[in-house]
């Protein structure tokens, strides 16, 4: 019996707000491995006598939303307004938002509590859309939800 197929993207909210839609391909779950050996070596031998690893993995989200709306520029970068959006300054990071990922089959994420960061695209032209780029680092765990598979 094969495992839970996961496929595709059916929507993505920060603190309930729609973001939009996401860029083909650009949702990425990024793994960090803070660890670190510290090696302990003796004239004697060539093999170390003692090794000690430390730390832990990290993992944070990382995707574009192709079309941001006023409340998604809103939400990521504390402006205000509409239809036009005055924002303040460039600070874009949000404590304590939660955020969550639906499938559109599989799994999908919920993140109680995350630290959110966010900057348009480098471009905005014929061959390119203004976006904005995504980072989402969870402050502790996540749930992993259970979208049901369609036929």
């Amino acid at each position: 019996m094969a495992g839970k197929i996961s496929n595709g993207i059916s929507e993505i909210q920060v603190d309930s707000v729609v973001l939009g839609f996401t860029e083909e391909d650009s949702f990425s779950i990024i793994t960090d491995d803070n660890t670190s050996t510290q090696s302990f070596n003796v004239e004697e031998q060539d093999d170390p006598i003692l090794k000690i690893v430390t730390g832990s993995k990290g993992i944070s989200f990382e995707f574009t939303v192709a079309d941001p709306n006023e409340a998604t520029i809103i939400k990521l970068f504390d402006g205000t307004g509409t239809p036009d959006v005055v924002l303040p300054g460039i600070s874009n990071i949000l404590k304590s938002v939660a955020f969550e990922v639906t499938a559109i089959q599989g799994w999908g994420f919920t993140v109680a509590d995350a630290d959110v960061s966010a900057r348009f695209t480098d471009s905005m032209g014929k061959n390119s859309l203004l976006g904005v780029v995504i980072n989402v680092t969870p402050n502790a765990g996540f749930t992993m939800i259970d979208t049901p598979e369609t036929t």
